[in-house]
């Protein structure tokens, strides 16, 4: 008998892994936003980094909430990874269409797919491989 058909649970999407993996993405998003505005507050560092530190936060922030959730599932982790971070992508990029339409270009909508799918794939690999289930 193999591994999956001892966990039924296994079966099926699990979508509740999906929505803890986004919330663990969204309050790692913002406590890093806050780490940084600090960095760049109180040290000499140049507010020309903020694009490198908006970029970094945003994939980490994905990848950890792909872990985690692929993690949580036990299986089927580059499903639930990859539903976390396109999720996490269309959330953000509906929010910066509403703060500020022209600073959202097609160069970094497709930079950010890319960090998505990369991040979803990471996070769910990583996920499965810590998973005990």
């Amino acid at each position: 008998m193999n591994k999956l058909s001892q966990n039924p649970s296994c079966e099926g999407f699990q979508f509740y892994c999906v929505i803890k993996g986004l919330i663990y993405a969204f309050l790692l998003t913002i406590f890093l936003c806050v780490f940084v505005s600090l960095l760049l507050q109180y040290t000499p560092l140049s507010e020309g980094l903020m694009q490198n530190f908006a970029s970094f936060i945003f994939f980490i922030s994905m990848l950890t909430g792909g872990i985690i959730g692929a993690r949580s599932a036990g299986c089927k982790g580059l499903l639930h990874a990859l539903s976390i971070t396109i999720t996490y992508l269309v959330i953000i990029l509906l929010i910066s269409l509403i703060w500020n339409t022209e600073a959202l270009s097609l160069l970094q909508v497709i930079k950010r797919t890319g960090y998505s799918l990369l991040s979803g794939v990471l996070g769910g690999f990583i996920g499965i491989g810590l998973s005990s289930k």
